[in-house]
């Protein structure tokens, strides 16, 4: 049997489909049926016959200059939908009829990226099982057998003529997936170390929410088919829901021991119940442990300091104010072990016996102690802050942290392109690459959104210290705050490059500074 030879698209989408709410064993059986679509889980495929029909009629096409061709409307949409007037597959699940490939081409043209990007592929996979395929998604959410789960797809979703003759490879490569999913995928370590990094952006943001509380966090857990908060206050949900994004839906209900149909992870102190139900409860913190305050409030025991007896505490629908239960937004806060306001703490096991901080590397002795240090200029500071903020962020798209060197080289911008990537497909929903240090029209686009001027504060303000400090422009605090000092600096920057020298960061600007 053909072995699945893995790519990165292969465990995004592993994860994307989980989050989802597949279990993993449907997300495999969806998988294996795309890699034999895609012929490799190839986005930019075009079915073989197309490229030889194509070229009977004098016309050669490559997977990607087809693409291209796609992209820049020298194939039309309704070339496209059918070529030559024929259907022919297109893309890792090789869609087919008009209907299906217009959902896909309208949704690349809708988001600004190619016909061919994987990330959308991936995510029109799960739009168009949830509204066209509802019987064959809600199947994929249940099962428990590679194989089966496989063959659904195959007879539900990919329908071809005799697919019992193509069941026995597709399973074959569901397992596969299944099983190298099972040995390298999102541990339960790396699962809350990412939410506490998350949980820490979110903070330092500050995320905000308005209205009647069932935005952003609510609609996470109501996609997967379960209660958000329902209009009322978040803080449960905030935590559930990062871990449904992290986790999946399965793991985090098994998390707060709870089930689709007795799920009360909006509640704190109904969730409570079930930790207490469960033994877990105890009186001292533990890192990715729940708090529950007497107040009706939620947070997350993010990191400990054992010689202080304190805690740093992630919080959703808080304020900078302590014990704070409806403020609207997100925050990072610090309490001590023993604070009355602490109701109890809820413990999770996620797979370690080290359930408080971190152990500290050694200390190795001084041994010239007149030898100077030097001090981090800014681009030194904004390297350690990025790894100190970002470090799962960067491990996670360019597979290192970055030297701490104070020298502003290719790695440096590429860790600047891969924060902002990510902050923006966090904060407004884009479908940027991180692991793509290019800096693109799709990025241009995005950044319209992102418009940043004289008392702003956050991870963009400091994105800009960061680039502009390293071309010479800002000298100031690295404090991510935007005040005179830096808009004047964004204003000779502007006046450098060409552009109206307003001291307001929009997408012009932007793309000036990342290339």
């Amino acid at each position: 049997m053909a072995k699945v030879i893995f790519n990165d698209w292969i465990r995004v989408a592993y994860q994307e489909y989980r989050k989802a709410g597949m279990t993993p064993e449907g997300a495999a059986g969806m998988l294996g049926n795309q890699y034999a679509e895609s012929a490799g889980f190839l986005a930019n495929r075009l079915e073989f016959l197309c490229v030889k029909r194509y070229k009977e009629k004098g016309k050669v096409y490559t997977d990607d200059s087809y693409t291209q061709a796609v992209d820049s409307g020298k194939i039309s949409r309704a070339e496209f939908l059918s070529p030559m007037g024929r259907h022919y597959g297109y893309g890792l699940s090789q869609w087919t009829t008009s209907d299906r490939k217009a959902g896909l081409y309208d949704l690349a043209k809708k988001k600004g990226v190619s016909i061919g990007d994987p990330a959308m592929q991936i995510e029109y996979t799960v739009s168009e099982l949830k509204k066209k395929f509802p019987t064959t998604f809600k199947y994929l959410c249940s099962v428990t057998d590679t194989k089966k789960a496989s063959d659904y797809v195959l007879e539900h979703y990919e329908s071809p003529k005799n697919w019992q003759n193509l069941s026995t490879t597709r399973a074959d490569y569901a397992k596969q997936i299944f099983d190298k999913m099972k040995s390298i995928g999102k541990d339960k370590i790396m699962g809350i170390n990412n939410i506490i990094a998350k949980e820490r952006e979110y903070g330092n943001i500050p995320y905000m929410e308005t209205g009647k509380n069932h935005q952003k966090f609510s609609d996470i857990v109501n996609n997967v088919g379960l209660a958000g908060c329902q209009d009322q206050p978040w803080c449960a949900t905030y935590q559930f829901a990062m871990e449904v994004e992290e986790l999946g839906k399965a793991e985090a209900l098994k998390h707060w021991n709870m089930t689709e149909k007795n799920y009360c992870g909006y509640s704190c102190f109904s969730t409570e119940a079930m930790f207490r139900a469960a033994g877990k409860l105890g009186s001292t913190p533990k890192i990715g442990a729940l708090v529950i305050f007497r107040q009706s409030h939620m947070g997350r025991v993010l990191s400990i300091n054992s010689k202080n007896k304190t805690f740093e505490c992630g919080e959703g629908n808080t304020s900078n104010k302590k014990y704070e239960r409806n403020g609207d937004s997100c925050a990072v806060k610090t309490y001590s072990w023993t604070d009355s306001k602490i109701k109890s703490f809820c413990y999770i096991d996620y797979g370690t016996e080290k359930e408080t901080e971190p152990a500290q590397p050694t200390v190795k002795p001084v041994t010239k102690p007149d030898t100077p240090v030097k001090t981090l200029g800014n681009v030194g500071k904004g390297q350690k802050w990025l790894n100190t903020n970002y470090g799962s962020t960067l491990k996670k798209y360019m597979k290192e942290l970055l030297d701490v060197d104070d020298s502003f080289g290719k790695k440096s911008r590429a860790a600047a392109v891969c924060v902002w990537k990510d902050l923006c497909n966090r904060k407004y929903k884009t479908k940027l690459d991180p692991s793509n240090s290019n800096f693109l029209s799709s990025c241009k686009k995005a950044a319209k959104k992102v418009v940043i001027k004289k008392g702003a504060s956050g991870t963009f303000v400091y994105l800009i210290e960061f680039i502009l400090a390293a071309k010479g422009y800002y000298t100031g605090a690295m404090d991510a705050s935007f005040g005179s000092g830096l808009q004047a600096a964004v204003k000779a920057f502007q006046k450098a490059v060409g552009l109206k020298a307003d001291g307001v960061v929009g997408a012009e600007t932007w793309y000036k500074l990342f290339n």
